[in-house]
């Protein structure tokens, strides 16, 4: 039996590890690497890493939902960078940030607070790109999009707002590659801290009151330093993943552009698409957990103390869970077809909390980007490889948008992929 962790952490009895990381093909199309893995290894120790690797969607789902795997690690990047927060405490004081975050962001009606931003966020965004000419859709549409809707959700005006995003990117970038001093980063923190902190005590703008207010109340229930981490770690998570997954929706709608009119006119279809592509094309690829006593896992014996990176993206294509898994399939998650577990934002008690503000904002920037524009073509140096460390798209997406000269009208829909 291969014993993992405690002295004796190699676990591969002379075997090359299944996944070669550091290589180029990896990081521009990892898919066939996990796939191989889920078939032949599922488990294992990586001496490049110095992890656990689990690749499978059912190991997966049990390290992320057992509770003899925890968060609790203080040299994480993300405890550096923002403190303590509810993505690395476990316990009581967990599940008091995790209400506030799910009150926050997990409120029913996220959706209908999207879309009362949209006329002014989104769709301004969207009416303002040029057509008919080459623009980069990940700098001017996902990023200002991102960033205006969690303005907007908080009530921050621009000017703070971009103080604010200045000084979360150096953070983000920190915890992405930790290319950045530490001392630089918790000088961030603290200048992010205290402009947090002065919003709440000035009193965030209540318009829109689904978020803005809900903060103000929440400064009676949590103690300050939790509230102002809860939502530094909020706005940045708030940015980047909805940055992401929007250009790497746009570059898989690259391949599905007889939907087009579809999305314009067919709410659901737009919220399907968008759910499949965080399963297709996830933002973060992988997470991590830490083993509290000895277990087992995938055959593998597992000693207290173990680092274990568990592949969310490589779970969302388990074939034995999802029915022609390395296929992009818009209709599958139409309501009325069975639900299935999508690991992109987790599970169990560490779940993100926004998911449904991420999803809102995905398919009502796909819904509006579908009625102004009839057609979205590749520009000549259009590059849609979908790459990154920690979050990850294509880093330039150059597009032509051709106006919509016509209303969009729903088509029949297509062969339905299982």
């Amino acid at each position: 039996m291969i014993v993992i962790g405690q002295g004796n952490k190699a676990g591969n009895g002379g075997q090359a590890e299944p996944i070669d990381f550091g290589s180029a093909a990896f990081r521009t199309d990892p898919w066939p690497s996990y796939a191989a893995a889920r078939r032949d290894r599922p488990v294992w120790w990586s001496d490049r890493l110095g992890q656990l690797c689990v690749v499978r969607h059912a190991d997966v789902m049990r390290v992320l939902t057992d509770p003899v795997f925890t968060v609790e690690y203080p040299f994480k990047r993300t405890r550096q960078a923002f403190g303590e927060t509810l993505l690395d405490i476990d316990g009581a004081r967990h599940l008091a940030q995790r209400r506030a975050a799910q009150h926050l962001l997990g409120f029913e009606g996220v959706a209908a607070a999207v879309a009362g931003l949209a006329p002014g966020i989104i769709g301004a965004t969207i009416s303002g790109l040029p057509a008919g000419r080459p623009v980069d859709a990940v700098a001017a549409l996902a990023e200002p999009i991102a960033r205006g809707v969690i303005r907007g959700l908080f009530g921050i005006d621009a000017e703070t707002g971009d103080r604010l995003a200045r000084h979360l990117s150096r953070v983000s970038r920190y915890i992405e590659t930790a290319d950045v001093d530490l001392g630089d980063v918790v000088e961030d923190r603290r200048a992010l801290e205290a402009e947090i902190g002065r919003l709440i005590d000035e009193g965030l703008s209540p318009r829109p009151a689904a978020l803005a207010l809900r903060v103000q109340r929440m400064a009676s229930e949590l103690e300050r330093t939790q509230l102002m981490r809860l939502m530094l770690l909020m706005m940045a998570a708030g940015v980047e993943t909805p940055l992401s997954a929007i250009a790497n929706a746009l570059a898989v709608l690259l391949d599905h552009r007889h939907l087009i009119d579809r999305l314009a006119v067919e709410p659901s279809l737009a919220d399907s698409f968008a759910l499949e592509v965080m399963r297709f094309q996830p933002p973060q690829h992988d997470t991590t957990r830490f083993v509290r006593g000895h277990t087992m896992l995938g055959g593998i014996e597992v000693r207290r103390g173990t680092s274990v990176r568990v592949f969310l993206a490589s779970a969302n294509r388990d074939e034995s869970v999802f029915r022609a898994a390395d296929r992009f399939d818009p209709e599958r998650f139409l309501p009325g077809r069975p639900p299935v577990p999508v690991l992109s934002f987790g599970a169990g008690r560490h779940a993100c909390p926004g998911r449904p503000l991420a999803s809102a904002i995905i398919a009502e920037a796909l819904r509006r980007l579908a009625g102004g524009f009839q057609d979205i073509r590749p520009a000549e140096d259009c590059d849609p490889t979908i790459t990154g460390e920690g979050f990850r798209r294509p880093q330039r997406l150059t597009l032509v948008l051709d106006p919509r000269r016509r209303p969009a009208t729903a088509s029949l829909p297509g062969a339905a992929v299982a």
